[in-house]
C-alpha cells in the first residue's frame, strides 16, 4: 500500500515509527485509518495480532482549535479500536490537549514516596556525617533523571508548568530534609548547589542538540533539525531551543565546532552565570537568604561533614527559618 508519513515540517515528511513490538504514527484521520488497513494486512499476511484493549493499540486525537473531532474507523481482528485520552509512550505520559500536564500529575503524586527513597538511601545511622552529602549525590543521581526524562524533547514547556516542576524539587528536597514547608526554594538550591530543574532540562536540550547535529546525515533527529532550522514556521523544537540558548548567551553554532568536551563545559558555564543572576534578582534583598549574598551558587562545605540532622537543623539557622 501507499507509505503512511508524519509531516514534520513542510519540507519533511517521517514514515511510520515502527519497533519490535510498537507502531506509532501522527497524522490526520485519513493517515491514522491507512495505518489501521496496514494493521489488518499484517495480521492477514504475517499472522500478528493487534490488541484493542485500552492501553494497548489506541488512537488519540489532540484537538488543536475549535473543530469537530473526526474519529478514525479502525478495525482489527480482535474488534474496533478505540479512543484515548491519555498514553504513555517511551516513558513520558502523553493527553489529547497535547502539553506536558499529564506527565507533571504523575510526577507530583511521587512527591512523598521520592523523598522517602532519597531518605532511605542515604540513613544517618548508617552513614553518619557522610549521609546529608550521600543523600544529595543520590537524589542528584538518580531522581533528577527520573524527573527530568525526556523533558528537553518538549517543544516548549510554559511559565505555569516550569513553575510546577520546581515545586516538585522544592517538595523533594525540603522533605527528604526535614526542613519547613515555608523553607525559601532558592535559598535551599544555593546551600546545596542544585540548579533549578529548569536549567537542568536545558542542559539536557544543549546536550541533545550537540548529539544530533553532529551524528551522522541520514539519522532522523538530525534531519528533523535541520528541517526546522530551514522552515519559516516558529513553534518547533529548534527555534525554541534558539530561543533557549540566546537567553542563556549559549552560541548554538559552537556546538557543531566544539568538541563534546568544550560545549559541556561551555554549557554549564553559561547555564550556571545565569543562575547566579536569577539569584541575584530573585533573593538578593530578602530576608531569609541575607547570609548567602556574596557567596557562590555552590554546595556548602558544612553540608559535606554533617549527618542529616544536622545538617538540617543548620540550613534552618542559615535561613532563618526558627521561630
Amino acid at each position: 500500500g501507499e507509505k503512511t508519513q508524519t509531516v514534520v515540517t513542510p519540507n519533511l515528511s517521517i514514515d511510520s515509527l515502527i519497533y519490535v513490538d510498537d507502531i506509532g504514527m501522527a497524522g490526520k484521520v485519513e493517515d491514522i485509518e491507512e495505518v489501521g488497513r496496514k494493521l489488518k494486512m499484517m495480521e492477514e499476511e504475517k499472522r500478528f495480532t493487534f490488541n484493542n484493549e485500552q492501553g494497548k493499540t489506541n488512537y488519540m486525537i489532540i484537538k488543536t482549535g475549535k473543530e469537530e473531532k473526526q474519529k478514525p474507523n479502525i478495525v482489527v481482528k480482535k474488534g474496533k479500536v478505540m479512543e484515548t485520552t491519555k498514553y504513555k509512550y517511551l516513558g513520558n505520559w502523553l493527553n489529547d490537549k497535547g502539553n506536558i500536564e499529564l506527565q507533571l500529575e504523575e510526577l507530583e503524586k511521587k512527591v512523598n514516596m521520592f523523598a522517602t527513597e532519597v531518605r532511605k538511601l542515604g540513613k544517618e545511622e548508617l552513614l553518619g556525617a557522610l549521609s546529608t552529602e550521600a543523600m544529595i549525590m543520590i537524589y542528584e543521581k538518580t531522581v533528577v533523571p527520573t524527573i527530568t526524562y525526556n523533558l528537553e524533547c518538549w517543544t516548549h514547556i510554559d511559565e505555569k508548568n516550569a513553575e510546577r516542576i520546581e515545586k516538585i524539587q522544592g517538595g523533594i528536597l525540603r522533605k527528604a530534609l526535614n526542613l519547613p514547608a515555608t523553607t525559601p526554594y532558592w535559598g535551599i538550591l544555593k546551600e546545596l548547589g542544585i540548579w533549578p530543574l529548569e536549567k537542568k532540562i536545558l542542559y539536557q536540550r544543549m546536550m541533545l542538540y550537540e548529539s544530533m547535529i553532529k551524528s551522522e546525515a541520514g539519522r532522523l533527529g538530525r534531519k528533523v533539525i535541520e528541517a526546522q532550522k530551514t522552515t519559516c514556521l516558529r513553534n518547533n523544537w529548534y527555534k525554541q531551543t534558539e530561543r533557549e540558548a540566546r537567553k542563556s548567551r549559549i552560541d548554538l553554532e559552537q556546538a557543531e565546532t566544539r568538541s563534546t568536551e568544550a560545549w559541556k563545559k561551555m554549557v554549564k558555564d553559561k547555564i550556571q552565570e545565569k543562575v547566579e543572576q536569577q539569584w541575584d534578582e530573585k533573593q538578593n534583598r530578602k530576608r531569609k537568604t541575607r547570609h548567602q549574598v556574596g557567596q557562590k551558587f555552590e554546595r556548602k562545605n558544612y553540608l559535606r561533614k554533617m549527618g542529616i540532622k544536622e545538617a538540617s537543623r543548620t540550613i534552618i539557622r542559615r535561613l532563618e527559618m526558627l521561630d
